[in-house]
């Protein structure tokens, strides 16, 4: 449909349009359709990436606050319990942002370990 209307505003668009649509004209409004339409589909993916990356960095903000209001290093599954949902998958990318960024460190040896933020964000420097 897409090539459809794109021939017909390349054939409006010649200097000297004859009655019918060329061959060429076609083949071009097809090209170009095709084109868009990669072009759309990679917008649309970028655009949800940057939302997810977006909800990403929003959600270690809350955890941020959530670790350093706690007081005291506490494992993962008691800063999950902090949350209405707990489940692993909705708060381990938030938790791998902070991690990745120095604002929070491991206490104790891995996976029961502890949690706690870093020395220079429990001071506030977020």
């Amino acid at each position: 449909m897409t090539a459809a209307k794109v021939s017909m505003l390349l054939h409006v668009w010649k200097s000297d349009p004859g009655e019918e649509i060329t061959a060429k004209t076609m083949r071009t409004a097809i090209e170009l359709a095709r084109w868009l339409a990669q072009e759309s589909s990679a917008t649309a993916c970028a655009c949800a990436a940057a939302e997810q990356d977006r909800a990403i960095q929003e959600e270690a903000k809350v955890m941020l606050g959530k670790l350093v209001n706690f007081g005291r290093p506490l494992t993962r599954r008691e800063l999950y319990r902090k949350y209405d949902d707990e489940s692993r998958h909705l708060h381990d990318p938030a938790l791998e942002l902070l991690m990745a960024n120095g604002q929070v460190r491991w206490v104790d040896a891995r996976p029961e370990g502890r949690l706690e933020p870093a020395p220079e964000t429990s001071r506030g420097h977020l």
